[in-house]
């Protein structure tokens, strides 16, 4: 479903339930286009589905700014970005106390098909203060992982010694949860990114309940309808039935060879 900035819809299309985002986007940007004119789609807002690096390098060329929101095996903490401002409030409490706050940065993201070459991504880079996660572990600490009672002295380790009591492990490190919101515009206003982006979340997901039942997008229309396959169940009925051809296949090498199979070999290859 495509729609403008007030949740209004403009165009709504069905589609196989797997398709990616970043296939079924540019026809729907097409046939609406088609309707409206050429160029009427000057900025998109998608969720984090169409985060393909190749996807925004191509709206971009075509003239149209993208906005969305990293994924998060798209960065890693604040060293993943690049040019970060000041934080500013973004949400602020009755009570005068900040929730979240806000600061521009920048982030290069590389293009798999083109070697060597990046995509500068313009970022709003929102921290949520009321949210904490765990610090992401540095390359050193994911190389060589710490001993989970290396915070213990020597002493403190000596489980059989009589007496000897179990502790708490101390708490992980935290800091504020980050929402990375990305464009890719040359020029950003944190405050204005950000809040374009959050609008999305009630716009969209309240429109589609709005407008299900009155535009009757519940139930089929016309004569012509056909069962359609489930793809995914197609899915894992292909790759179940690959697997037991295999098994299928490995027995009766057995069989000739005359080598019994472990009693457990079919059951194991066909679950």
């Amino acid at each position: 479903m495509l729609h403008d900035a007030s949740g209004h819809p403009l165009l709504i299309t069905t589609h196989r339930g797997d398709q990616h985002l970043t296939s079924g986007l540019p026809t729907v940007i097409k046939q609406y286009e088609q309707e409206a004119g050429l160029g009427t789609v000057r900025y998109l807002v998608v969720d984090r589905e169409a985060m393909a690096a190749e996807f925004l390098a191509a709206l971009k060329e075509t003239g149209r700014t993208a906005i969305s929101v990293l994924r998060t095996d798209q960065y890693g903490g604040l060293d993943s970005f690049t040019d970060i401002g000041a934080f500013v409030p973004l949400r602020v409490s009755k009570q005068g106390d900040v929730l979240r706050e806000v600061a521009p940065a920048s982030i290069a993201l590389p293009l798999p098909e083109q070697k060597g070459q990046v995509l500068q991504l313009r970022v709003a880079l929102i921290r949520d203060l009321c949210r904490r996660v765990s610090v992401p572990p540095t390359k050193e600490e994911l190389d060589y992982p710490r001993r989970w009672d290396a915070d213990l002295d020597w002493k403190e380790r000596m489980w059989w010694e009589e007496g000897w009591q179990a502790t708490p492990s101390p708490a992980p490190p935290t800091v504020p949860k980050l929402i990375p919101i990305v464009s890719t515009a040359e020029t950003i206003d944190a405050v204005e990114l950000a809040e374009t982006y959050t609008r999305r979340w009630p716009l969209q997901e309240n429109i589609i309940r709005d407008f299900l039942l009155p535009l009757g997008l519940d139930t089929n229309h016309g004569y012509s309808k056909r069962p359609v396959e489930n793809s995914e169940v197609a899915k894992k009925r292909t790759a179940l039935e690959k697997r037991l051809v295999n098994v299928l296949t490995l027995q009766q090498k057995e069989r000739a060879s005359g080598v019994a199979m472990p009693a457990n070999s079919t059951r194991s290859g066909a679950s």
